[in-house]
């Protein structure tokens, strides 16, 4: 007989876009009698969801950790000493986008624009050390430099990629082909523009 653990990540929450103050109060009660209160929000195999599947948590939250990894990344190029600018691309491509873009295809469509405006700074001041240039150089330029196109447009051409995958990977009958085709389509066009700025 399977046991379920009963500790201190088991929890459960209210999913909707209008919780009444009746519904915050309800508890769970767990086989051994103890109570749990519902959570505002829970973590499930590395994503934060809230009341509202607005996923706005989980998405600042990356956003943050990002930074931090590209902070300690900008102590380790320079333009007279330290690693080169390759070598800090390659580090900023393996440590850092996998931070953010983990599980996009999830909450890819509910990112905002102030929140993909946070994802540009965050990749800028990256894009400054890989090609060492001044604060005042044009992001266009060093986008162009470094080959990394703005998240603006990866965003959605990375959502089109997973789509043409699963897409290639699952039943032509699935109901849910029609709406990666949707998906692939949208995006097909920005996908286009991102493969002119020579990213790999």
């Amino acid at each position: 007989m399977t046991k379920i653990d009963l500790g201190d990540k088991l929890g459960f929450i209210h999913f909707t876009k209008n919780v009444k103050p009746k519904d915050e109060k309800v508890q769970l009660t767990l086989p051994n009698g103890e109570l749990r209160e519902p959570q505002k929000e829970v973590k499930l195999l590395g994503i934060t969801l809230n009341n509202l599947l607005d996923f706005k948590s989980h998405i600042l939250n990356k956003i943050n950790k990002a930074r931090k990894a590209v902070g300690a990344i900008w102590h380790l190029g320079g333009v007279q000493k330290g690693m080169r600018g390759s070598a800090v691309r390659s580090l900023y491509i393996a440590c850092v986008r996998p931070i953010v873009e983990y599980g996009l295809e999830i909450w890819h469509h509910k990112i905002l624009k102030g929140e993909i405006h946070k994802l540009e700074v965050m990749q800028n001041m990256a894009l400054r050390r890989i090609v060492g240039a001044y604060r005042t150089t044009p992001i266009a330029v060093l986008q162009k430099e470094a080959g990394i196109m703005p998240y603006s447009i990866r965003l959605k051409f990375m959502v089109a990629r997973k789509a043409i995958r699963l897409h290639l990977n699952i039943s032509k009958t699935n109901p849910i082909n029609g709406h990666l085709l949707t998906l692939i389509e949208i995006s097909n066009c920005k996908a286009n523009h991102a493969l002119h700025v020579g990213e790999r």
